[in-house]
């Protein structure tokens, strides 16, 4: 996989990135279109990085990054935890455990970043 994803990413960095370029690597190598523009965006991040005056050092990048994760767990938390109370403050059934359900597992495939197959069966 590491192989496929430099080959990928030097492929379109020495070509034009258009969306047809992107879908034919993707088609080529088994992945999906979003998989490799992620890929492309965390490289030209990585690039731009590299050619700032102070680029910051990877241990901030991924700081921010884990910070950014936090938050969205924090806030997933809340959700849950209103959507808990607002269940057994109206005793509420199956709807709000379908629609907790739903929430968890949107998050999960967020924080995973679409690995799971339960989240890309979600997408289709």
């Amino acid at each position: 996989m590491r192989k496929y994803k430099c080959d990928i990413v030097l492929a379109c960095c020495l070509d034009d990135v258009s969306p047809r370029v992107v879908a034919e690597l993707a088609r080529q190598y088994d992945l999906t279109v979003s998989e490799v523009e992620g890929w492309i965006d965390e490289d030209q991040r990585s690039m731009e990085n590299g050619f700032k005056a102070r680029p910051k050092d990877i241990r901030e990048q991924y700081e921010s990054e884990l910070r950014e994760t936090k938050e969205a767990l924090g806030e997933a938390h809340l959700q849950i935890y209103a959507l808990k109370k607002f269940n057994r403050l109206l005793d509420a059934d199956e709807f709000v455990f379908r629609l907790l359900d739903q929430r968890i597992n949107r998050f999960f495939c967020i924080l995973v970043g679409t690995a799971l197959p339960a989240c890309r069966q979600r997408k289709r």
